[in-house]
């Protein structure tokens, strides 16, 4: 849709269309009891996504660059989008570059064009902060049924809503003069009814051609008279509720009474510390695309693991304060999904970041340190083992050490303060009871101080043996710190497990390969586990460069 910055007029003509669009004003008590329903279906389908599990930002006016993206996510575009760089003339998508492989995937596909067309002293400008209006999202929806607007075309973009209607794309409830993210959904759900241009087949139809969608998904969750009726029928109903149900884990600790002290990097709330967290989607991406390359090496030899794992801030705290707090508009669970995104479909992405919240209100975090517990590491695990296909070993059949008095990082880093002095943090090992033969031999005696007693510490290389397992099953831990307690959940599964700290494991004589580990040590599990600052820093990707081929 371009609009040159000299329209006047035009824009003053749009702004009085909008007040004749068909439909109910705003009027402050608007419910959205059947967008929510129709949003977790569409969730459950992969086909959209809230703000988070439990908050699916329904109330919100979508930004032109959330519909755009909502638009490809329910196309079925996402992974081409991501996996298949492109380029935009925009020069104005600084802000929220998070979209702009989405952005240039619809722009060279014709399913945007900008908000605003260059000029002699201007790039071309798309306008991704500016609310999208009904207009923008039936428009993005119609381009990509194949219908096409224009002098010779199907409709003019700034009167998509006849059209809209007729091929069953805009029901009767669609709010179309107070526009919301709750209209984008009704929109995306009953367009999966909708017929594509000269074709016969729905939307759904053509997701489940192309392997987007599975029968028994779409039987478990399209209701395809929803869209007329407004409301899913059972089954339908039933299955999205107990969905719903599992998506709204728990919120999470409540900050919001509490003073924070910012230092650096760091804030300091009560006796506890959290890292902040800005979202860099150019480092992510770089991250994500080495341990792609990485799987690429082996496939067909072994599986590789991607696992972020989120900060204290993102895995604790609710979801409003966590959002308070973040320095840029994506959260720490809206990073990990677009790394996923980017890391293509050999990379196995366990979903480590909802079962810690499942269980945030446990002693996961330290306090005064930057590190999760082994605690919290077991939940990551119970993530990875069922992404894996293995039972997890119970917590009651491990021992147990305990170290009290630890202070962290956070502790050096908040001025040491008396809240953290007087409450320091316990340290608690789950021992195995194997019997493991190890290389240095220290590195399962568990008698270390501090976060030191997993591994006795962080080093290039650290090959574990377990002597009860009787095969030649191997796998590859590639972590720094927070992969050390980590390890050990590991080697109840595999009789040799490899622990490689990429900071240090390229200084390493003879240090081998993805491909080389697969070949010369018959590895069969390659898991990737990466802190959530660190998974988007460049000198992670610089580092992973060395190992992933």
């Amino acid at each position: 849709m371009k609009r040159k910055r000299t329209f006047c007029l035009l824009l003053a003509l749009l702004l009085t269309l909008a007040l004749a669009l068909p439909a109910a004003a705003a009027d402050g008590t608007r419910s959205y009891a059947r967008e929510e329903a129709m949003a977790y279906a569409l969730k459950a389908l992969g086909l959209f996504r809230g703000y988070s599990d439990a908050d699916p930002g329904l109330a919100d006016a979508p930004s032109r660059a959330q519909a755009l993206v909502m638009m490809l996510r329910l196309m079925g575009l996402e992974q081409t989008a991501l996996n298949e760089p492109r380029e935009h003339p925009f020069g104005d998508t600084a802000a929220y570059a998070w979209a702009d492989p989405y952005i240039a995937y619809a722009y060279e596909a014709g399913l945007t064009k900008g908000q605003y067309e260059a000029t002699a002293d201007t790039p071309a400008l798309f306008g991704g902060d500016a609310d999208a209006d009904a207009r923008v999202y039936l428009t993005f929806v119609l381009r990509a049924l194949g219908y096409t607007e224009g002098a010779d075309g199907d409709f003019r973009w700034d009167s998509p809503v006849s059209l809209a209607q007729a091929v069953g794309i805009a029901p009767d409830y669609v709010r179309f003069s107070d526009f919301r993210r709750a209209d984008v959904v009704t929109v995306s759900y009953a367009a999966l009814g909708a017929k594509m241009k000269d074709s016969t087949q729905t939307l759904a139809e053509s997701l489940l051609e192309r392997g987007v969608l599975t029968q028994a998904l779409l039987d478990a969750y399209y209701d395809p008279a929803a869209a007329e009726t407004g409301t899913l029928a059972a089954p339908y109903a039933e299955n999205t509720a107990a969905y719903r149900a599992q998506c709204r884990i728990p919120e999470g600790a409540d900050i919001s009474g509490l003073p924070v002290d910012y230092h650096g990097s760091v804030a300091l709330i009560g006796d506890a510390g959290y890292e902040l967290f800005g979202f860099y989607a150019a480092g992510a991406r770089k991250v994500a695309q080495k341990i792609a390359a990485g799987a690429a090496a082996v496939e067909g030899k072994a599986r590789v693991f991607g696992i972020i794992v989120p900060n204290r801030m993102g895995a604790v705290l609710s979801y409003a304060d966590a959002k308070r707090l973040c320095r840029t508009e994506k959260s720490e669970a809206e990073a990990i999904e677009y790394a996923y995104a980017q890391m293509g479909d050999k990379v196995i992405t366990p979903d480590a970041m909802s079962n810690l919240r499942l269980h945030n209100d446990e002693y996961i975090f330290f306090r005064t340190d930057h590190h999760w517990t082994a605690l919290g590491s077991y939940y990551a695990y119970e993530a990875w083992a069922e992404a894996a296909g293995f039972e997890p070993v119970p917590l009651d059949q491990f021992d147990t050490v305990s170290q009290t008095g630890h202070l962290g990082y956070f502790y050096s880093t908040c001025g040491k303060p008396a809240a953290m002095r007087q409450n320091p943090d316990e340290v608690i090992a789950y021992v195995p009871r194997s019997s493991f033969t190890c290389s240095p031999a220290n590195a399962m005696d568990f008698t270390a101080g501090g976060y030191n007693i997993f591994l006795g510490g962080d080093r290039a290389l650290t090959t574990i043996v377990n002597n009860d397992i009787d095969d030649d099953s191997a796998c590859v831990l590639v972590k720094d710190s927070y992969g050390n307690p980590f390890a050990v959940w590991l080697t109840q599964h595999y009789h040799t497990v490899y622990v490689i700290d990429y900071r240090h494991y390229r200084n390493t004589a003879g240090y081998l390969s993805f491909s080389q580990f697969a070949d010369q040590k018959g590895v069969d599990d390659f898991i990737v586990l990466l802190p959530m600052t660190l998974s988007q820093a460049d000198l992670t990707s610089s580092y992973l460069a060395k190992y992933c081929w």
